[in-house]
């Protein structure tokens, strides 16, 4: 969908001289069998998420690694859900939050036990938890006492936008390693990096992209790539709907609608997830409706009002998943 931001994700560890973090390195260097426990905290953009990996990396000096994804059963009441898990021959990746039903079940009924197992290559286990403060109380609650008495068998590392809501229970008993916005320079430098010269954007116009997306490197990304495809209205339309009818039919094979439900949650991220300020996007989108539907008033007034309306229904409901798969379905014309 967007190059620039898949080859920023893909080749992250050659690109991190530029934005090094000196508490990851430092805390690599330490042997596995003494880390503490760690929460990587910081805004969308900060790269928290590829900060844990360089620091997986850095301490088993690894150039990378293959995940693989997989769903464990969990059953309660005699009923089974399908909890998401990446892992590979280092770490174990779970996020709890998307569970949030039942996301204390997932962190006593599938992590604890995987944990409390022997880890036969390495003293301890390393296993990343994504968005702890999107987790409910109780789940915070069983999480402190599990990283206090599973201390030797496993290494926690923590992502959270924010740690305002984490008790401190479990802050103390973490590095805390803040993960801030990158600066326009250093956003300049990884652009630079990873396109090439001859599609380089004017100085000028990059600056505008930069303050647009509020120096989040991954809308930054995403709005270079948006900007060059709209220059050219035939290689946006077919870019935009070749994406979004082969994501429909990869959906619809789908058979877990859980998992369908999370791969919508983030192809809408990454596409049309709504911020006034980054209207581009959503210009983009309706450029490319507009290039298939023709003069048809009539469907664009039908997608430019779902499009319009997508803020206020996600702000007004819980069921962040449900609204997004419906406005997905209007725009693709399922329902």
């Amino acid at each position: 969908m967007f190059p620039l931001l898949k080859k920023f994700q893909a080749s992250f560890h050659s690109l991190y001289p530029h934005v090094q973090h000196k508490m990851v390195d430092c805390l690599a260097a330490q042997p596995l069998s003494q880390c503490s426990h760690m929460l990587f905290y910081g805004p969308c953009g900060g790269l928290k998420q590829e900060y844990v990996y360089e620091f997986i990396r850095n301490h088993y000096q690894i150039d990378g690694f293959q995940c693989t994804y997989q769903t464990l059963p969990l059953t309660i009441n005699s009923v089974t859900y399908d909890v998401s898990m990446h892992s590979c021959n280092y770490f174990l990746q779970f996020n709890p939050s998307e569970h949030s039903a039942y996301d204390k079940h997932v962190i006593a009924d599938i992590i604890k036990p995987i944990v409390e197992q022997p880890n036969v290559f390495y003293p301890r286990h390393i296993v990343v938890i994504n968005n702890i403060d999107q987790l409910s109380s109780y789940a915070l609650m069983f999480l402190r006492r599990m990283i206090e008495v599973l201390f030797k068998e496993a290494l926690f590392i923590f992502t959270a936008n924010s740690i305002s809501s984490i008790p401190d229970p479990i802050k103390s008993r973490c590095s805390l390693i803040r993960c801030p916005l990158l600066t326009s320079a250093q956003i300049m430098q990884i652009y630079h990096t990873l396109e090439t010269p001859d599609d380089y954007l004017e100085p000028s116009i990059l600056e505008n992209l930069i303050n647009i997306s509020e120096r989040n490197i991954y809308n930054f990304l995403i709005a270079t790539y948006t900007y060059a495809i709209t220059k050219d209205i035939n290689k946006c339309a077919l870019s935009w709907e070749t994406d979004i009818k082969e994501f429909f039919d990869a959906i619809k094979k789908t058979r877990s609608s859980y998992t369908a439900y999370v791969k919508i949650r983030e192809f809408c991220f990454k596409i049309i997830h709504y911020n006034e300020k980054h209207a581009s996007i959503f210009n983009s989108i309706l450029k490319a409706l507009a290039s298939k539907h023709g003069a048809d008033n009539a469907k664009m007034t039908k997608y430019v009002s779902i499009l319009a309306n997508a803020d206020a229904l996600l702000s007004s409901c819980t069921r962040v998943n449900f609204v997004y798969e419906q406005m997905l379905l209007q725009i693709y014309g399922v329902s």
